[in-house]
């Protein structure tokens, strides 16, 4: 019941938001009330495969380790799995994190960075990152609250291209209002869960 109430309480919120609602409309989707969860650990990644019981459809999640209660994940779907939502800003289980999912089989990834830096209002934000000792580099994202998203599937292609092999993310932004933007996200052995990810999503 508190499930279902949050998630109606999250989408009229979205959907007040105008434009951001395209964005995050995939919140608005329920998880199957049966499904279970298996969690496999690699390096500094979790590799979450959610299992509806009913149609066998498998969903497969790459995020980077958070300490949080695996048993909540079940109830959670997109974003929100990663306890990171607008109506609890400050709970302890937020920390800089990375995830990479699709929400349907067969479509393409997307980038999900979440904060603990409070991001602020819906925008687009030119995000500066650095993977190691490599050169700098510079992406758009779409931010708001504490979630940075790349969902243009070029860039998220591009994104994952450039973690591939790292052991650190760490990025930053530079508003010209509002308060600075930093993310430090342990990332190693990415390369040895990615292959995971296509026996839901499509490779780029």
């Amino acid at each position: 019941m508190m499930d279902g109430a949050f998630r109606h309480i999250h989408c009229q919120i979205l959907r007040n938001c105008g434009v951001i609602v395209t964005l995050f409309a995939v919140l608005c989707v329920s998880l199957p009330a049966f499904a279970t969860t298996q969690i496999l650990h690699h390096e500094d990644w979790q590799v979450r495969m959610i299992v509806d019981e009913f149609t066998d459809e498998t969903q497969v999640i790459l995020n980077t380790k958070v300490k949080e209660n695996e048993e909540d994940f079940a109830g959670k779907r997109g974003i929100v799995l990663i306890r990171s939502n607008v109506l609890d800003q400050t709970a302890p289980t937020v920390t800089d994190m990375m995830v990479v999912k699709c929400d349907s089989p067969d479509t393409l990834p997307y980038v999900v960075i979440v904060t603990q830096t409070e991001v602020g209002e819906a925008g687009v934000r030119n995000i500066e990152f650095r993977v190691d000792k490599r050169d700098s580099k510079r992406v758009l994202m779409t931010s708001h609250q504490k979630y940075l998203m790349i969902f243009d599937r070029r860039k998220a292609r591009r994104f994952i291209e450039q973690i591939r092999s790292g052991q650190r993310l760490i990025g930053r932004s530079h508003p010209i209002n509002g308060k600075r933007i930093e993310f430090r996200i342990p990332i190693d052995g990415f390369d040895e869960v990615e292959h995971h990810l296509y026996k839901y999503c499509s490779r780029h």
